[in-house]
Parts: C-alpha cells; structure tokens; sequence
C-alpha cells in the first residue's frame, strides 16, 4: 500500500490543503521546525487508524470548523481508493470508495490493513527521535532489556510488565518476609489455631447436649404426626355424620329411577327443537305464494315489450352505420387537418427553395434524383478542394522557411570563415603550447628530485653512522670472544670471533655500495635544450585563440551539412509543387462532369456541394410528403361520400324521412330506445327465472323442515304429534331424577376425596349413633397425646436453656468465624497471587516463543543495517541475555555492550533494530514506513547510508522521512522530495509542489 495523496479538511493548522506526494515509493518531505510535519504523520495515522475522541479534540484546527480529510492510496488488489474521515461524521469512522464507484466502511478498511491496530503500527513501522529519549529515562544497566522490550512489543514495554507483576507478587508474599499480605495472613492463622485447642474440651461437653436435644426433637416430631393421624379421621368421621341427609336422598331418587325402563329413548332437546321446525316451516308456505302471484305479473310485462322490439338484423344495421357515421366525422377532422399540413408544407417549400436561389422550382423536385453515392462523390471532392489549398499553403510556407535558414546558414558560415587562423599559424601555436607543457612538467620532476636529494643527504649520514658502530661492535666482539677462546682454548668462542669480523666487513663493504649507488644515481642530470617559456598571460591568450579556432573548424562542418540538407529539402518542395497542380487539373475536370448532370450546381462553389445536398435531399422528401397527404386527403373524401349515400338508402327501406341535419343523432336515439328495451326484456327474463328458483328453493325448504320433523317422531318411536308429546313428558320426569341424583354427589364429591366419595356411596354405615360413638373415642386418644407432647415439650425448653447458657460465652463462636474469615482471606490472596504467577509464566512464555520464532531473524536483519551502517565497523548483534543486554561485536571481533557505545551508535543501533523488525514484518503487513527527525546524532556519511538503506527497502514498502535537516534534502532526488515550505494557494486549497 502506498500513499499518493492528502487532502486536509482541518487538522491541526493545516486546513484546506492538498499534497501531492511523489510517485517513486521513497520520498522525504522537508520543512522547518513548525512547518506541520509531525502534524502531517499524525493526520496519515488518523486517516489510516482514526482516533478516540480526546486525541481528535487536540488536533481540532482553530481557524475551520471541519476536522478531518481524505487520503488516496493505492493497493496491490483494488488499485487507488480513497480513505474519508470526519470527526463529526459516523464518530470518526472511514468510509473508503474505490475507483469503480463502490464505497466500504470501517471493517472493510481494517481487513486491508490486515487487522493491524495504530499501536502495532506505531511499534514496527513508525519512530521519531522521540522513542530514544524514553530509553535515556531508564538507568544504564537496563538500556539492553528496554531495546528488547521496545522490539518484542511495541510501545508496550515488556520491561515495566514484568517489573509490575514483579512488585504486585511481592506484595502478596515472600518466603523470609513479614509484611506481604499472605505471610501475615499466615501468621494470624497460626495465632488462632492456638486460642482454638484451648477450647476443644469444652467443645465435646456442648455436643453431647446437641445430640440428647436433637432426640427430643424428634420424639416431639413422631407425637405430632401420631396427633395429626388422629385429627385427621375425627374430621373425617365428623364429616360423615353431617353428611348423612344427603345419602337419605340420594337413597331415595336411585329407588325412584328404578320405577322407569332403563332405555328412555327421545331425541335431544327435542321438544325445542320441534317447536323450532314448525316456527320455520310457517313463514315460507307464505312466501311460496307471493312468488307465484310475481310470476303471473312478469309474463305479461315480456309480452308487451316484444311487441314494441325490432328484428336483430335492423338493429345491427342501425349500428353500424353509427360507427360509419362517427368515422366520418374524423375522416372531416383528418381532412381538414390535412388541408392545413399541405398548405403550411408548400410555404416552406416555397420559402427553402427561395432561400437557396439555384433557380430550382417546386415541381422540378419531383425529377431530381439523389443517390447516396452523390454524397459520397460531393464530398470527396469538397475534401479534395480544401486538402489541396491546405497542401499548397503548407507547401509555400515550407519552402519560404527553408529559404530563410539557407540564407541563415551562409551568413554564419561567413562570419565562421572571419574567425578561422591560417594553418600555419594554427601549428605554430599548438607547437608553442607543447613546448610549454613539457617545460613545466621538467622543472616539477627537478623540484621532486632536489627534495629527494634533501632526504637522501640526511639518510646517508644515519646510514654510515650506523655502518661505523656496526663495525666497531663487530671488531669489539670478535677480539673479546677471540681472547676468552684463546684463553679458554674454547674452539666456539674463536669461531664466534671469526664471524664477527666476517659480518661486520660484509656489513660495512654492502652498505658503503649502496651508499656509493645512490651518489651515482642523484649525480645524473637530464640534458635538455632551452625553451623560452611563457607567461601566464601569453599561455591564456595563445590558448583562446587556438580554442575559437577549433570550435569555429566544428562549427563550419556542422553548417556545411545543414547546408546540404536544406537544398535537398528545397528540392522536394518544388516535386511537390508539381504534383498538386496534377491534381488541381484532374479536380476541375471531375467538377465539370458533375455539373454537367446536374445544372443547378453551376453557381454553386464545390465546397458547399455536400450541404447542398443535404437541403436538397430534405426538399424532396418534403415534396414527396406533400404528394402523399395529397393522395390521403382524396381517399377520405371518398370513403366519406359513400357512407353519405348509405344512410340515404337505409332510411328509405324503412319508410322514414331522411333528416338534412343530426342525422347521426337520430339513429342513435332509434339504437338506444332498441337497446333499453333489449335490456329490459333481459331484466324481466332474469326476474323471471330468479323466481322460477326461488320456488323451487323455497319448496326444498318446506320439505326439508318436513323431513326433520318426521325424523324426530322416529327417534321417539311416535306415530304422530300426539304421541310424540306423551314420550316428552316420561322423558322429563326421568331428567330431573338424575339431574337431583348428579346434584348430591356433586356435594358429596366436593365435601371427599375421590376413594371417601366411593365409600360413602356404597359402603357407609348410615347409622347415625354408631357414628357418634366413634367420634368420642376419638377425643380420648388424642387428649393423651397432647398431654405426653407437652412432658416432651418442657424437656426440650429446659435443654434448649443449658445450650443457650453455653453459646453465651461468645469467645469461642468469635474465634471460629474469625478462623474462618481469616482462611478465606488466605484463600483470596493465594488466588491473586496465582493469578499474577501465571501471568508471568505466560509473559515468559510469550517472550521466548518470540525469540524462537523471530529474534535470530530480526537480529540477523538488523546486523546487516547496522553493519552497512556504520560502515562495516560492527559487524554482529548479539540478543541480550539473562545477565548482559545488547552487545554489539568490532570487525575485529572485540565486543561492546550499550553502554559503551555513542549517544549516535545508540541511536543506529535502535533505528537497525526497529528496520529489522519493520523489514521482518512487511511481508504480512505491506504498509508505509515513516521515520519523523530520527537522525539527529548520525553524521554526514551515516546520513547518506542511512538514506541509501531506506531506499532499497523502498523497494518492498514505500518509505516516508519527515525532517528538518538541509544535508538530508541536499542528499535526496529533487523529484523524490516534499518542501512544505513552497506551497500556492489554488481553488482554495494549498497545494505542496
């Protein structure tokens, strides 16, 4: 992805401004301190990422109240789209629109950025000289912990997470301490667990007493659902005796019910549902005659309106000549709009021919004839007209041109020829600026040669002094070991002595020849002729003069082959000129051809022939149209006339008088009373047959009523209506037994339960002193359980006070709950700890992870940049470890820590780091990089080798320096820079050259 340009709403103080950034993918935008540069690397990072709402608020400009803008970068995938904020637009969100029109939100923007968020970005692909002063804040000794951090992370600083969680861990527990939150904690346990045992022989004694009190509270359970038993069959037995009227009565309507026949047979709600039946069968027997006398009625109304109704044949004629009539009256409209066409159609005519004035009249257009290859041919010759004036006026001014630099070209020859030197003087010239040449590189090989001399007389000296001492040591040597040998008759020791005196001889006689060799050599001299030799004055001149020579000698050879080139081109102007008056000639001829054919082109220049015909051929297809509305027009009028004389014929068949006027009028009243009565006779016949099947549904209905009264003497097995009243009377008295019969046992059942209900029914003592005697004994029994329950009751009262007595002392129960508060306390504290453990763990974890995967190749990486660097003067980088941080190894394979290095080695060697990273991560991430003043301590030749590495890496992602410093501009392409000092104002935004 790159960045192509910036359109700047209002950010900061830029407002209203376009920049144009370069096409190549390095660039360096250059301006002065408060020229907006770091403002313009924020605002691409708002474009890219957006902002919270604080940090939009700090760049809100003072002078617009818009805040935002539009960025167009260009992709690999989609090509060039546009990235659009607004701070108060969808809360700052982008809206991106591609160049086919297609726009996207903000999730289609983080998907192209490959889920990268702006600290990430920050992290890897962005620094100024800012990052290296949060390093200087940390002590020297974690300098190499902290460069790891930044290049693990990011602007999250593994180096403070681990101190954190270092410090908070600490606080929770130590293994010596005292004062961390679990080993108090531990502490209080222990004293509590002591107060705890003193009270364990007391605590046996309580639940002894918890166990007896448990047990009376049980047999005090047992006595109440024994009491409950009881209670429950008293209520029982008590209901039953209150029940006992209703089993009399029940009792009695089962033995009323057994009187009658089990099978009462009698159709449901039948008495009802036969007075219903005759209700309706009543009022359609009146219906039924109504319909009958409006039958009678409508019979003789059709029989009258027959009488006054014509054949279908006549009202079929009088139809249609109603539709021939109507279709006279348009073909009048169309005639008279006819009449008006032809005579608007023949002014124009009349007036276009006019116009042209060719001597053309109306009726000759009907003659002309106007192919589409007299186009053709009219305007080939218009184009062939004016291509050969433009061919000749082209022709001329070529010609008069070349003549104009022949004539140049010989008079600048002549002033050349003016400015040339003889050829004798040419050599005697160059001959004397030889002679010079070698005069002066003679007395710079004698000045050497003296100096030589110099150095060689100081030499000499040293040489035989040291030839003197080298000698008188030999001798000196050779007669010492020569006296020990003798006097020691020690063969070695003579031998000693004889080669001491060899060496120093061989010494002395060597360097004497060497000595005498370069004398010989220094006292050779050059024999040389003299020369006189110039001076810097006569040099100079002789030199200008023997260069205008030369350049006019160039010159000459130059213009004498323009020369030549001209006059050929003259030459070919003047074939050319004979060539079109060929075709001017072969023009005239073709014009004349045509005009013969066609007379009416004889005034007419040949240049306007293809508008000519454009007015011509619209002339005749007017006239042609004119000849068409003619014909129409005499076709209506007669179509119009024989209708005339068809209705003429039709009103006398019928023996009517022809009216002169509203003709058309007349037949139409004579169809619409046809119609009304047609319609009416359809209307009657419609009633006629509706009342034909309204008695035909009435009487199904009356039969239909019929048939269920019947079907309901069936189901009472009666003969007739009397008989059918008889079985409704039996049919009622049995109804109210069992409905009286379903009354008591509903009472019953709602008074016992379903299995009470059935022993009521059927087994129940209906006796109503047994049931007394019963209820009795029941009283008994249950005034002994309440008196045993009330013994059971005190006893467990006064345990209950004992135990309460006990639980009074509350030291005991306080050094319980304490205990347990004091281990849930421990437990909580023990579980933060853990907590942050792990987090560590995982922290840890994470870091080596990193390091397999990536650091060997960040470090390799980073190596290179920093090798390039610094000149190859370093050339490895060695990850920090658990006792050293970063250290860097010489050429020579000495090796330095952070500490030891520059403030500008720092430097490059963080700037290394963060492109190693940035170059690691590109191949996921192909984003821009940008590095705002980061080069603050490099020097001249790092500078240029900085800017070099940035370049090349330009070649995988574009690369953007912000800066302030002139060494670096001066260092950069002009092409390849950004001044944002040089800005013009343009349709109201500022556009960066």
């Amino acid at each position: 992805m790159n960045i192509l340009r910036a359109h700047i709403f209002g950010f900061g103080h830029w407002v209203d401004t376009t920049i144009d950034f370069p096409a190549g993918p390095f660039l360096c935008i250059y301006g002065e301190n408060e020229s907006g540069k770091s403002t313009l690397r924020q605002f691409i990072l708002f474009m890219l990422f957006g902002f919270p709402p604080k940090k939009r608020a700090f760049y809100y400009p003072k002078s617009s109240s818009r805040m935002g803008g539009r960025l167009t970068v260009i992709d690999e995938k989609y090509g060039e789209f546009t990235i659009e904020r607004m701070d108060q637009v969808r809360n700052g969100a982008a809206t991106c629109e591609l160049a086919n029109g297609d726009t996207h939100d903000e999730a289609w923007l983080k998907q192209r950025m490959n889920g990268m968020t702006l600290s990430t970005y920050e992290a890897i692909f962005s620094f100024s000289a800012l990052d290296l002063t949060q390093i200087k804040s940390m002590k020297e000794a974690d300098l190499g912990d902290v460069l790891l951090g930044i290049g693990l992370t990011g602007a999250s600083s593994i180096y403070d997470i681990e101190k954190k969680l270092e410090n908070q861990m600490g606080d929770l527990f130590k293994p010596t301490g005292k004062k961390p939150h679990i080993n108090q904690q531990l502490q209080a346990l222990e004293e509590h667990a002591q107060k705890m045992s003193e009270h364990r022989q007391f605590e046996e004694t309580y639940r002894d007493k918890i166990q007896h009190l448990n047990q009376l509270n049980e047999d005090i359970s047992n006595i109440q659902t024994e009491l409950k038993t009881k209670e429950a069959t008293r209520r029982f037995k008590e209901k039953q005796f209150n029940a006992l009227s209703l089993l009399h009565d029940y009792d009695h309507c089962q033995r009323e019910l057994a009187r009658y026949p089990e099978d009462v047979s009698f159709p449901e709600n039948g008495i009802v549902r036969f007075e219903k039946l005759q209700d309706q069968r009543l009022p359609l027997k009146g219906e039924w005659a109504v319909l009958q006398d409006t039958e009678a009625t409508i019979k003789q109304t059709i029989t009258e309106l027959k009488q006054r109704q014509h054949t279908e044949d006549v009202f079929n004629q009088v139809n249609d000549l109603i539709e021939q009539l109507q279709k006279n009256r348009e073909r009048s409209y169309q005639i008279q709009t006819l009449d008006n066409t032809l005579d608007k159609l023949n002014r124009e005519q009349q007036s276009a021919l006019n116009a042209l004035n060719i001597g053309l009249q109306q009726d000759a257009l009907a003659t002309i004839f106007l192919p589409f290859s007299i186009e053709k041919a009219w305007q080939h010759l218009k184009h062939t007209q004016e291509q050969l004036d433009l061919d000749m006026m082209r022709l001329k001014d070529q010609y008069a041109t070349l003549t104009r630099e022949r004539d140049e070209l010989l008079i600048e020859a002549r002033r050349l020829n003016s400015q040339l030197l003889d050829e004798q003087t040419a050599n005697d010239v160059r001959r004397k600026l030889y002679e010079d040449d070698e005069e002066h590189t003679r007395q710079k090989l004698a000045e050497q040669r003296d100096k030589q001399h110099t150095t060689w007389q100081r030499l000499k000296k040293q040489r035989e002094k040291r030839l003197t001492v080298t000698m008188t040591v030999a001798i000196a040597l050779a007669i010492l070991s020569g006296v020990a040998g003798f006097i020691l008759s020690n063969e070695a020791l003579l031998i000693v002595a004889a080669v001491s005196i060899m060496f120093g001889i061989s010494q002395f006689i060597i360097g004497k020849r060497s000595i005498k060799d370069m004398v010989s050599m220094f006292a050779t001299q050059d024999d040389h002729t003299d020369v006189i030799k110039l001076n810097e004055t006569e040099r100079d001149k002789l030199s200008a003069q023997l260069a205008i020579h030369d350049q006019a000698t160039q010159d000459l050879q130059a213009i004498d082959k323009q020369t030549r080139t001209v006059n050929l081109r003259l030459m070919r102007c003047e074939d050319d000129f004979h060539g079109l008056e060929v075709k001017k000639d072969q023009l005239a001829k073709d014009i004349e051809d045509h005009i013969k054919t066609h007379p009416y082109l004889a005034d007419v220049d040949v240049i306007y022939w293809p508008d000519l015909f454009q007015s011509l051929r619209h002339l005749v297809r007017r006239q042609e149209e004119i000849s068409h509305f003619i014909n129409e027009r005499r076709h209506l009028q007669s179509e119009r006339d024989v209708v005339v004389e068809q209705v003429r014929d039709f009103y006398h068949q019928q023996g009517m008088e022809y009216p002169e006027t509203e003709v058309l009028e007349s037949l139409t009243r004579l169809l619409e009373e046809q119609r009304n009565i047609q319609s009416q006779l359809m209307t009657y016949q419609q009633s006629l047959d509706d009342n034909h099947q309204a008695q035909l549904t009435v009487q199904r209905q009356i039969q239909t009523y019929e048939n269920e009264m019947m079907h309901l003497f069936d189901q009472a097995h009666a003969k007739d209506e009397n008989e059918f009243w008889q079985r409704a009377d039996v049919y009622e008295a049995v109804n109210q037994l069992k409905e009286q019969s379903s009354k008591i046992e509903e009472q019953l059942i709602s008074r016992f339960s379903e299995q009470d209900y059935t022993y009521m029914v059927k087994e129940a003592n209906r006796d109503g002193g047994v049931l007394k005697q019963k209820l009795e004994q029941l009283d008994i029994a249950r005034e002994e359980l309440e008196t045993s329950l009330e013994a059971k009751r005190s006893e467990y009262a006064r345990h209950v006070a004992e135990l309460d007595r006990m639980e009074s002392d509350t030291d005991f129960s306080m050094l319980q709950h304490r205990f347990n508060m004091e281990v849930d306390a421990l437990h909580k504290e023990a579980k933060k700890w853990a907590v942050l453990k792990t987090a560590k763990s995982v922290l840890e974890e994470a870091k080596r992870t990193f390091r397999e995967k990536y650091m060997d190749k960040v470090m390799e990486q980073a190596a290179q940049y920093f090798a390039l660097l610094t000149d190859e003067r370093y050339s490895q980088i060695h990850p920090p470890h658990e006792q050293s941080g970063f250290r860097v190894e010489r050429e020579d394979g000495v090796r330095f820590s952070v500490n030891e290095l520059s403030q500008g080695t720092v430097d490059q060697l963080y700037i290394a780091l963060r492109l190693g990273i940035g170059r690691i991560m590109s191949e996921a991430h192909r984003v821009p990089y940008m590095i705002d003043d980061a080069f603050v301590h490099f020097d001249d030749d790092r500078t240029k080798r900085m800017l070099s590495i940035l370049e090349t890496q330009s070649t995988d992602q574009q690369m953007i320096v912000l800066t302030c410093k002139k060494n670096i501009v001066q260092t950069v392409e002009k092409d390849k820079t950004v001044f944002l000092g040089e800005s013009v104002r343009i349709n109201a935004s500022l556009v960066i050259k």
